[in-house]
């Protein structure tokens, strides 16, 4: 069963210092995941093929806590990819 595109918004408590290692963990995960930290906000966009709970997995492992998790639309420019012949 193929992996899903997945867009996620995720809000964590006290991103400073953590950003690097969560950025890491999510891509051990999927390798070409678009990931977008902002410490100032304490939130992390994230997009790939992967599973929501295999992120917020990740995210724990590495003592993240997470706070909220949106799951958005994939955006316009992965959402009409056909990379690698995905549709």
């Amino acid at each position: 069963m193929p992996t899903p595109d997945c867009h996620l918004l995720l809000e964590v408590h006290d991103l400073s210092g953590l950003a690097r290692p969560l950025v890491d963990a999510v891509l051990r995960i999927d390798l070409g995941a678009r990931i977008t930290p902002d410490a100032t906000r304490g939130t992390v966009q994230v997009e790939g093929r992967f599973r929501k709970a295999e992120v917020i997995a990740a995210a724990s492992r590495i003592g993240c806590e997470v706070l909220r998790v949106e799951e958005r639309p994939p955006s316009p420019k992965v959402a009409g990819s056909t990379w690698f012949g995905w549709a």
